[in-house]
């Protein structure tokens, strides 16, 4: 799924209580599309999907970014399965700093 389509649901979902009873759309049924309570769920499970693919963006990135073949990209994202071992283990082989150090701006005196 891409970016664009994850904020886009994002959208809809958020602002679907604010413009009437959805219609049937993107294949969803209207159970699933109604109600302020699973409209507020499903905009949280879109932005974690948000998250989880945003960082496979970036760990491919890096990945391409060292030339490893599709092959071995293939096999670190298939041995580092969930969020919590891609962040805490594969982006600090990647990009050689652990995700505080990545994130820290650095104040001038």
């Amino acid at each position: 799924m891409s970016v664009s389509s994850l904020i886009d649901l994002m959208q809809k979902f958020f602002h679907k209580d604010q413009i009437g009873q959805p219609q049937k759309r993107d294949g969803l049924p209207n159970e699933v599309l109604s109600g302020k309570k699973n409209s507020k769920i499903a905009v949280v499970l879109f932005f974690v999907t948000l998250r989880e693919v945003l960082l496979e963006n970036l760990l491919d990135d890096l990945m391409i970014a060292q030339h490893l073949s599709d092959s071995i990209r293939d096999r670190l994202f298939a041995d580092n399965l969930i969020y919590k071992q891609r962040m805490d283990k594969l982006f600090p082989t990647l990009a050689g700093v652990k995700r505080k150090e990545a994130v820290r701006i650095p104040i001038k005196a």
